[in-house]
């Protein structure tokens, strides 16, 4: 069977360019495959392997059959109603990593699904006159990005900012914290920034203490006090964000038996970007910086703004002789470290988040998939986990939870108080007229958003803590959020001003900070100015 031949290898071809992966064996149809995945969300690259895999499955049998009288003709024409699927997906489809968003049954589903993993896509509209023209507005677009003038002060400053640093009297504040502490997942942040003197340098240093090395002291203090000036004062991403990031990331390396696996440089990794993965976070989103033509969008050409921000001032802090962790790496070693770092900074875009959680899935489905073995595997997975990390508040007891979602509201509504003031579109999630759907938004983020990446985690290990304790977090949380809908409840939005205060008071207080160095001076002027 000639035909049967060339059908089979081509469709072998097509796998091998698409995937890259083996084709597997196939147990069961497709309707059962559907049936089992029905509540994941699938990408049309997920699709296409399944069809594919099924045809796959259909010719084997072909090829198996010796009953002459078997009806060859049929099983070829669904082969090739397949196959034309395939071409139809390949051809209409522009990014095959996205979803069908048809798959929700609610409408508000697939809005505020929208809302959340897409922000970098400018939602101007050609028919609005109102709205300020940003590519003229150079009094609000057109900051100093660059200000060459300042480079050989700001140098003076950075030198006089690091000699500042009291190490002997930072060091003997700090109070370490017991690394079975660290890695419980109640273990709140928020709750520990409001009891001690030094939280940001106590949890931090202890994580590094964690990682078995021979990074000085002095090093790491002064890193630490460098990463901890350059986090503005902002309700959501700030300070705290940043130290349970990477406590999180932590814990569920810990609570996923990977980390005792991991090399010490990639431990490093895991620290570095944890904390430093939204280092200088103005409080307004990718959106913005793209609707206003901010320095940064252009810099950077719409493309991830905040997280490729967040990634070049890590690497202007570590090139920081006093500050640099890295100075004891080979070279080979170090573009490793800086790769990972990138990418895991950058996998922190909503954007790409079923992206990430797509490559995932079809990358652990493989049979020969080792995170141990294989740096490219074990690079996929801790993308998962610092995403998961990043927006962890979700699966934590329900009261911090909901602290932390009247940070991000507050957050949310400046920005859409800053819109409405220049005339700006509103982003999606921002308008304040809108509070009324806070209750169905946080549902739908936690149940389609949050919820899809702790399933991924279960399969490492069959882990259990996953499941029977971040999952069922997750529901409770939804089930609190659908009662508060039910009852009318107001939602209280977080009130920044006591924060304000506190930090003025804390800064008296503080003896460390005699001076302060803006290091995103370079890129980024006060957007409330």
């Amino acid at each position: 069977m000639p035909a049967v031949y060339v059908i089979f290898r081509v469709i072998e071809y097509i796998m091998l360019c698409i995937t890259g992966y083996k084709l597997d064996k196939v147990e069961s149809d497709m309707n059962k495959n559907n049936k089992s995945n029905k509540e994941k969300v699938s990408t049309a690259i997920e699709d296409l392997i399944l069809m594919i895999k099924e045809c796959t499955k259909v010719i084997l049998e072909i090829e198996s059959e010796n009953d002459v009288n078997f009806n060859v003709l049929s099983k070829t024409s669904y082969c090739t109603n397949i196959l034309e699927q395939c071409l139809s997906t390949l051809t209409k489809t522009d990014n095959l990593y996205n979803i069908d968003y048809g798959a929700f049954d609610k409408l508000e589903n697939k809005k505020f699904i929208e809302a959340y993993v897409s922000k970098t896509k400018s939602n101007y509209l050609a028919d609005q006159n109102d709205r300020v023209d940003f590519k003229l507005n150079k009094s609000f677009s057109n900051n100093d990005c660059i200000c060459v003038d300042k480079v050989d002060i700001d140098k003076k400053e950075i030198k006089k900012f690091l000699k500042e640093i009291d190490i002997p009297h930072v060091t003997n504040m700090i109070q370490l914290i017991d690394n079975k502490i660290l890695s419980q997942w109640d273990f709140s942040c928020l709750s520990y920034f409001e009891k001690s003197n030094y939280p940001f340098f106590d949890i931090n240093l202890s994580l590094m203490f964690t990682i078995e090395h021979d990074i000085p002291i002095n090093s790491i203090i002064n890193f630490l006090s460098f990463v901890e000036k350059q986090y503005n004062n902002v309700p959501y991403h700030n300070t705290i964000h940043a130290t349970m990031v990477t406590q999180k990331f932590f814990c569920l390396s810990k609570k996923l038996g990977i980390y005792d696996h991991m090399e010490y440089k990639i431990k490093l990794v895991m620290f570095i970007s944890g904390i430093c993965h939204d280092i200088g976070h103005p409080g307004y989103n990718n959106l913005f910086f793209v609707n206003s033509l901010h320095p940064l969008s252009i810099i950077y050409n719409d493309i991830s703004v905040l997280e490729n921000y967040h990634a070049s001032i890590t690497f202007k802090i570590l090139q920081l002789n006093q500050c640099n962790l890295l100075k004891s790496f080979s070279e080979k070693d170090f573009r490793l470290i800086r790769l990972c770092i990138i990418e895991l900074i950058l996998s922190t875009d909503m954007k790409h988040h079923f992206e990430i959680i797509s490559k995932f899935r079809i990358r652990r489905e493989n049979e020969d998939f080792d995170y141990i073995k294989n740096n490219d595997d074990l690079l996929v997975l801790i993308k998962m986990i610092i995403k998961s990390a990043d927006i962890s508040h979700g699966s934590v007891k329900w009261n911090e939870h909901y602290k932390w979602c009247q940070r991000v509201l507050c957050e949310f509504y400046s920005q859409g108080d800053e819109e409405i003031k220049n005339k700006m579109p509103l982003s999606p999630l921002c308008d304040r007229t809108k509070h009324n759907e806070v209750c169905q938004s946080q549902i739908t983020f936690l149940k389609f958003v949050v919820m899809p990446l702790f399933e991924e985690l279960t399969y490492i290990n069959d882990n259990k803590f996953i499941r029977n304790f971040c999952l069922k977090r997750l529901h409770s949380n939804c089930l609190m959020w659908d009662k508060f809908m039910k009852e009318g409840k107001v939602i209280k939005v977080y009130d920044s001003s006591n924060e304000n205060k506190r930090d003025k008071m804390k800064k008296r207080m503080d003896k460390r900070k005699k001076s302060y160095i803006d290091l995103t001076l370079f890129f980024i002027k006060s957007i409330s100015d």
